[in-house]
């Protein structure tokens, strides 16, 4: 198999596998709206789907995995006509797979032992309060801070640095290069706004948890509250 038809290969099945995990999730887990529900409601579904869910997350992550070669393959393609930019669209390309990774390896590998710690009917209110804060913890960290911002503006900045490629190169014409360049540039650009918006609201609402939490009673309810104003919907294998 030569590097073309292995990269032609990649372009075609890897957005039809990504779409059909997506696809999975939504049917199975309400995703990626579930992620604006607080953590107990997230930890009772993950517990729910079992195993099958389970694996459908391993899938969705895979699909981040295999964005690296993907990257090195196209690059390697269009390396024919010594385009400037290749290199850098290699190494873009393969830190957009690292981060998507980081930030979707939580569900397979973390989010399952917290899911069982909360449903599990020995655990404590207080221990079921600390496993919230964990998950919330690294859903911001993980999945906002690295799978969504990062993640995003690496894959959108890959997709302009490939359009570019194509537009220098001799193997496409250049008007099919435009569309998906600018749309990427838009969509980056959209997607780190609204990463920014998210942070003010977190910020926002962690304020507003401060100061309840010193009422009797109140303190689960801030907690859930923070989760809900900055839990953020997922869409691309990010998250």
């Amino acid at each position: 198999m030569t590097t073309t038809v292995a990269a032609e290969a990649f372009l075609i099945v890897l957005p039809l596998a990504f779409n059909g995990f997506l696809l999975l999730l939504g049917r199975r887990f309400d995703y990626p709206d579930i992620l604006r529900r607080p953590a107990e409601d997230i930890l009772n579904r993950f517990q729910a789907g079992g195993v099958g869910l389970k694996l459908v997350w391993y899938g969705f992550m895979l699909t981040a995995v295999l964005f690296a070669p993907l990257a090195v393959l196209l690059g390697q393609v269009l390396a024919g006509d010594e385009i400037a930019v290749i290199p850098t669209a290699i190494v873009v390309g393969v830190l957009a797979a690292v981060v998507q990774f980081l930030g979707l390896a939580r569900w397979p590998f973390l989010v399952p032992a917290l899911a069982r710690a909360y449903t599990d009917p020995a655990s404590t209110s207080a221990s079921r309060e600390a496993t919230k804060v964990v998950f919330d913890s690294f859903h911001r960290y993980l999945g906002v801070g690295i799978g969504e911002c990062l993640g995003y503006l690496l894959t959108g900045a890959w997709s302009v640095l490939i359009g570019v490629a194509m537009i220098q190169s001799r193997l496409f014409e250049a008007w099919l290069a435009w569309p998906g360049s600018s749309s990427a540039y838009s969509w980056s650009s959209a997607r780190s706004s609204s990463s920014d918006a998210s942070r003010s609201k977190a910020g926002s609402s962690r304020a507003r948890s401060s100061r309840s939490a010193t009422s009797p009673g109140r303190y689960g309810s801030s907690l859930r509250d923070s989760y809900s104003c900055s839990s953020r919907q997922r869409q691309c294998g990010c998250a």
